[in-house]
């Protein structure tokens, strides 16, 4: 069998469209929408999307106001010092216990992590701390213009919205498996745009070569 050459490192480096969720940790909305629409998707297609949990605030002068209050902002910080989705999973199943010690450690043992790493990382005010993760979340989600928790984003485009109990803005559904059909098209449709740029770029550079398989 013969294959253009040029085929097999663009095959090899596939395309990973983003898919982004903005919510706040202690909003029942944020909490059902991971429970029951982001968890499950990921669990199907996770291997096929970038994936990032970015967090709605406000930045201030003295560091970032939360709609639900401090404890709000503490929980912000676990889910991106822990970095998990088995554990953001686990906070939001009983996300009004993140003040407490033993649940937040309960949640990172359950995910094979470290409870030090995370209380530390969110104790930290560095630059890699937790303090400035929320900044540059709440950051990031201020800057997409996005306000409600749970908004989901593909692409950088609004799929679905989690809002007063209901799901709104979902013109191509809110199951899991209407996400999970969004994620693999999008990234059809990536990988089938990534393998025509390659093809444009070798063609005008002369590289096109076959090769026997």
């Amino acid at each position: 069998m013969k294959l253009f050459a040029f085929l097999l490192p663009a095959i090899a480096m596939a395309y990973k469209p983003s898919l982004e969720i903005h919510v706040m940790s202690q909003c029942p909305d944020a909490a059902y929408c991971f429970k029951h629409l982001i968890q499950p998707t990921l669990s199907s297609v996770g291997s096929l999307v970038k994936f990032t949990q970015s967090f709605i605030g406000t930045v201030t002068e003295s560091g970032v106001a939360c709609k639900h209050g401090p404890s709000e902002c503490l929980g912000n910080m676990l889910h991106l010092c822990g970095d998990n989705i088995g554990f953001s999973g686990c906070l939001f199943e009983d996300y009004e216990k993140v003040t407490q010690k033993e649940f937040v450690k309960s949640c990172a043992e359950k995910n094979g992590l470290d409870f030090e790493n995370i209380n530390q990382c969110a104790s930290d005010i560095g630059e890699d701390g937790g303090l400035q993760r929320l900044e540059r979340s709440v950051d990031r989600s201020d800057k997409a213009g996005v306000r409600i928790s749970c908004t989901v984003r593909l692409e950088g485009k609004t799929v679905c919205v989690r809002d007063g109990d209901e799901w709104k803005n979902c013109p191509g559904g809110h199951k899991v498996e209407d996400l999970v059909k969004q994620v693999k098209e999008a990234n059809k449709r990536g990988n089938r745009q990534t393998l025509d740029g390659a093809f444009r770029k070798f063609r005008d550079e002369g590289k096109i070569n076959w090769i026997e398989l």
